[in-house]
């Protein structure tokens, strides 16, 4: 039985970024998003991040009833794409919600949804995957060296995503806590 996966914005741009949207195909098979963060994506600036809405696995699917997203949005202060991928995914009873942002993921496990971000993914694809897996055990013993890398990538990481970030705050706070920037460190030692 294939597993129900909703999707935020951030978790598909920043894959798509480093050009690792196929971890998600390979694990989930199809990524549901709401409608909204479809819209998000066809509006970022990256025509890399746009590009996600021609992936034939990546679905979009409408809220049946928006209360329970706008309610995200006014009274826990989420933008429309965690409000909505939040909603859909209690909607459909799905099995995991993508989604990196802390606020988002708090109020996502405070209505009994399981949450996965970048780092869990790609700690199921070092288990899934042999050579990813001695690939990202190689970088991590190389703390220094991912530590330029986050730093050299981070203002080149930024201007690509601003047009599809919709947080209020710095995408500093939310790469941290996603481990974005682990996620880059990865995906240069895999294309070394």
């Amino acid at each position: 039985m294939a597993m129900i996966v909703v999707s935020d914005t951030s978790p598909l741009g920043s894959l798509a970024l480093i050009d690792h949207l196929w971890l998600l195909q390979n694990i989930y098979g199809t990524v549901i998003m709401p409608d909204v963060v479809a819209n998000e994506l066809k509006a970022a600036q990256d025509i890399r991040i746009q590009n996600i809405l021609n992936l034939e696995w990546i679905q979009i699917q409408s809220l049946n009833d928006p209360i329970i997203a706008e309610n995200l949005r006014q009274n826990k202060n989420l933008d429309h794409g965690k409000a909505y991928a939040i909603a859909l995914a209690i909607q459909i009873k799905s099995d995991e919600l993508l989604m990196d942002e802390r606020i988002g993921r708090r109020e996502a496990q405070r209505h009994g949804l399981s949450v996965i971000g970048l780092l869990g993914i790609l700690v199921i694809a070092k288990q899934r995957n042999r050579r990813f897996k001695s690939e990202v055990q190689h970088s991590v013993s190389e703390p220094l060296s991912a530590f330029a890398v986050m730093t050299t990538t981070r203002n080149t990481v930024q201007r690509s995503t601003a047009g599809y970030r919709t947080s209020r705050g710095s995408s500093d706070r939310s790469m941290a806590a996603s481990g974005f920037e682990q996620v880059l460190h990865f995906n240069l030692e895999l294309a070394a």
